[in-house]
């Protein structure tokens, strides 16, 4: 995890997070408060696209040496 902020367009949170092993995983992103809500977006927080959860938790795929941008919803 690189980055968590407030939204610049909402009050949801955004969280930045990158690979530095030139590996793909399965990351799962959980909060202790619970996700309503859980978006991948760009990098400067546009064209959100919804990412399915499961009791509050979402895995989600990072690529080798990628940048991934999550929106979290509360």
């Amino acid at each position: 995890v690189s980055t968590i902020k407030k939204c610049e367009d909402d009050n949801n949170v955004i969280l930045r997070c990158y690979d530095i092993e030139g590996l793909a995983s399965n990351v799962e992103i959980d909060w202790f408060s619970g996700i309503r809500k859980l978006w991948s977006t760009n990098i400067i927080e546009e064209n959100a696209r919804p990412i399915p959860s499961k009791n509050s938790k979402s895995e989600v795929r990072v690529g080798p040496y990628a940048i991934e941008t999550f929106k979290l919803g509360f």
